[in-house]
């Protein structure tokens, strides 16, 4: 059985709680009121859990130059199942689109060059590995991490509970500060995905640090988090040896002329070419946005008898997201 154990964070007079496949064991909580602390424990979590002891000499600290802050730039479907496609913060709206098969065959250029985009290294995240999820997102797990990337994000708190965070810390009121990510890859055999994550939360100033470990069940609550505390600054760091460790070969996606995925990291220009059924979050809210408005304002307005707003005479809409991106017909 998997246990929680709490330990005391090194460099700070933090508790943190290990928790491993979401079986977590109460521990004293301290109250720091100390600064945030400005370096990250990550630990390796390869074999069985050991004693103390062991772990901490297998501890490896990172600095914060080691970190990368990212953000959800979208989702699709593989051969292993759903997976979230993290990239750096602010270029969720450079992913180029899908080329046209005209395009295809001239093998052109992106529209807009990615300029120092184009080898900046992004993390293919498996959050579910159900069978149904492989073909399309359909289970529930799925649709609720396609509704956390809306913006805002929809949260209905059923696979996600409310008080999933407070159950975590065993504090009433916590807030997510921010994730970091250390570990995630398909270990050596290719049958088993590793997780490994460190939760920074609390109340004020009292902040500790929790580790959530597993595998891909513990890498979709730890990114639904992150979404569900976005809006109230919750920010997404990744250290650079996860990401250098990305094989993205091995969620069976790539076509097969794709030898340039050469498994020692992902970069930002061949994300396409590695899941080429992705979807951008900026592609699945501008579906919601027409959906919303197809299925819910057009009914409503043609009952009510009220005319279209100026900016859907036309039938398109405005898209108010933070890329400055605009969708109509």
């Amino acid at each position: 059985e998997m246990t929680a154990v709490a330990t005391p964070h090194v460099g700070a007079t933090q508790l943190r709680a290990r928790l491993r496949r979401g079986c977590v064991q109460r521990a004293t909580r301290t109250s720091t009121r100390t600064r945030r602390p400005s370096r990250l424990i990550a630990r390796a979590s390869e074999g069985a859990p050991a004693d103390d002891a062991a772990e901490e000499e297998e501890e490896e600290e990172v600095g914060i130059d080691d970190l990368v802050e990212l953000e959800i730039g979208g989702v699709s479907v593989s051969p292993r199942g759903f997976v979230a496609l993290l990239v750096p913060k602010g270029s969720a709206g450079s992913i180029p689109r899908a080329p046209n098969p005209v395009e295809e065959l001239r093998r052109a250029e992106p529209r807009v060059p990615l300029g120092s985009l184009r080898t900046a290294q992004t993390l293919p995240l498996l959050i579910s590995n159900r069978p149904e999820d492989r073909e399309g997102a359909a289970s529930e797990w799925a649709q609720a991490m396609l509704q956390l990337t809306q913006d805002p994000p929809i949260d209905m708190g059923i696979q996600l509970p409310y008080g999933a965070l407070d159950e975590l810390t065993g504090a009433e009121g916590s807030i997510l500060g921010a994730v970091f990510l250390g570990e995630a890859r398909w270990d050596e055999t290719g049958t088993r995905y590793v997780f490994e994550s460190t939760l920074l939360a609390g109340k004020d100033l009292d902040q500790s640090t929790y580790d959530l470990r597993g595998g891909e069940e513990e890498a979709w609550r730890a990114l639904a988090l992150a979404l569900r505390y976005a809006p109230y600054g919750c920010r997404l760091f990744a250290t650079r040896k996860a990401l250098a460790a990305v094989d993205a070969r091995a969620f069976g996606g790539a076509a097969e002329e794709s030898a340039h995925l050469d498994g020692g990291g992902l970069s930002f220009a061949n994300l396409r070419d590695a899941f080429p059924f992705l979807q951008t979050t900026k592609e699945a809210r501008a579906i919601a946005a027409e959906a919303r408005k197809r299925y819910l304002l057009d009914p409503f307005m043609a009952a009510s008898g009220a005319g279209a707003s100026e900016d859907e005479e036309d039938g398109g809409y405005v898209d108010d997201d933070d890329d400055d991106g605009t969708f109509s017909k």
